[in-house]
């Protein structure tokens, strides 16, 4: 079964670092392999401040994977997609591994 997940870009105004971090973070989304889907939302923290409160924004850019269960996020400059990319891997890996946590793979003994 494939999962859509939803990301959340931090980024601080329209400069040409944060440019090329959305950039790069849209085309690993865009290209994402593994099953389901990533979405990406970007949030220029100077136009809403308050999503920056709230989801407790202490550097920029931040990237953010939220689930019912608890966020994830990874902090630093997504230089290009390859790194986009081992970020979003990250942290969608940790929300899988996650939801299988403590149950036991049954195999021949």
């Amino acid at each position: 079964m494939t999962e859509d997940r939803i990301l959340n870009i931090y980024v601080t105004g329209p400069g040409k670092r944060n440019a090329d971090t959305i950039s790069n973070c849209k085309a690993a989304c865009a290209s994402w392999p593994n099953g389901g889907s990533v979405s990406l939302r970007v949030i220029d923290i100077l136009k809403n401040p308050k999503a920056a409160e709230k989801d407790k924004i202490l550097a920029t850019p931040t990237l953010i994977l939220q689930s019912l269960d608890s966020d994830r996020r990874v902090i630093g400059e997504f230089k290009n997609e390859k790194v986009a990319h081992q970020a979003i891997c990250f942290l969608t890996s940790e929300a899988t591994n996650k939801k299988n946590y403590g149950k036991s793979k049954k195999g021949s003994s």
